[in-house]
Parts: structure tokens; sequence; C-alpha cells
């Protein structure tokens, strides 16, 4: 690997630092996609054009252009929930404590004294523990570790 490619664990690690805005991103999502839905297309005027919510008739290449801003959306969303949904089943792979460190650290944003007080570990017991839950959720999510 060059200087300027990631680790590996480090993709894991910005997987987790991700999660609260994933999360995010797809609620989102599905409230762009409702609005859409609402807003969106209608069935087409006597002129034979196909209209919006207010009735106004819209080009071809404007209800195209629609459709595929929406098909975009559409997997986004998907794409979306599948990289949450391998982040939890990575993280419901490890121990209580791996999991807890983790999740305290890289998606609450805890700091390390903090985490040490919740998991009743030291600060370098509590690394220890966050480099082996690192090294089993990076083996979860791409199937090897480097």
């Amino acid at each position: 690997m060059g200087c300027g490619d990631m680790s590996l664990v480090d993709s894991t690690k910005k997987l987790l630092i991700s999660y609260g805005l994933i999360i995010s991103s797809i609620e989102n999502l599905k409230d762009q996609l409702k609005n859409m839905e609402y807003n969106g297309l209608r069935t087409t005027k006597i002129d034979g054009m196909p209209s919006n919510a207010n009735n106004l008739s819209i080009t071809e290449i404007e209800a195209l252009i629609m459709i595929s801003k929406k098909e975009v959306m559409k997997k986004n969303l998907e794409k979306s929930k599948t990289i949450i949904r391998v982040i939890d089943r990575g993280l419901n792979s490890l121990s209580k404590g791996e999991k807890q460190v983790l999740v305290g650290y890289y998606i609450e944003g805890k700091t390390w004294n903090e985490l040490s007080e919740i998991v009743a570990f030291s600060v370098k017991t509590c690394n220890r523990i966050r480099d082996e839950g690192l090294k089993k959720m990076t083996v979860s999510i791409y199937g090897y570790l480097e």
C-alpha cells in the first residue's frame, strides 16, 4: 500500500465515526422521497403533458430528471441502510466491553476518561479493548485484516 492508502482498520474507524451521520442521512432521504411522492408528478393534463403538484405542465425532460433524481435517492437510501446493517452486525459480534468502548468512543464521542468510568477499566485497558474490537470489526466488515 502507498502512503496515501487508508488501512482497513482506518476505514472501520471512519465508518464508526460516520454512523450517526449515516442514520441522519437515511431519515433525510426517507423524508425527501416522501416529499417527492407528495409534490411529484401527477396524472397528465388535458393537453397530454405530465403535471406537477401545482398542476403546471412539465416537459418530458423535466419529468425524466425528476424520476432520475428519485432513483438516485432510492439507491443512496439502500446503500446507507446496507452500511448501517454491516456496522450493526460487526458491533453485535463483539464482546460487551468491546462494543461499549467502540460505540462510546467513535459513535457517541465520549472521552477516554468518561469511557474508563463507564466500563470500569483503566484508559490503557480501554485502548487495548478498542484495538482488539477494531480488528474484529474490520474482519467482520471486510472479511480479513491486512
